[in-house]
């Protein structure tokens, strides 16, 4: 109920669909504190770094900004694990 300050949380689905068609940037801020954490667990893993982890979770969800209003996503969490993967390995691979 909203008169005790408590919003309900959406699911990524309907975040993703709200995002794709309106490109509120507020919808996208939803989604990113549902997964900043997750991103830069995955991000500090790779990189063993605390700001180069953050800098490759910021230009993740940076990426995500264009990318999910140009594709439709079904498994957001299994995509958004694919994307960060992959975005670390290209950055690790860039440094050699």
């Amino acid at each position: 109920m909203w008169l005790f300050g408590k919003k309900k949380k959406r699911e990524d689905g309907e975040l993703l669909a709200d995002y794709r068609t309106t490109g509120n940037p507020s919808v996208f801020g939803e989604l990113f504190e549902k997964h900043i954490r997750d991103v830069y667990a995955v991000c500090f893993f790779y990189f063993r770094d605390k700001q180069t982890a953050e800098d490759a979770a910021m230009q993740v969800f940076e990426k995500l900004m264009s990318d999910l209003r140009k594709h439709e996503v079904k498994h957001f969490r299994a995509w958004l694990s694919y994307v960060v993967r992959n975005h670390c390995i290209s950055e690790l691979r860039k440094k050699k």
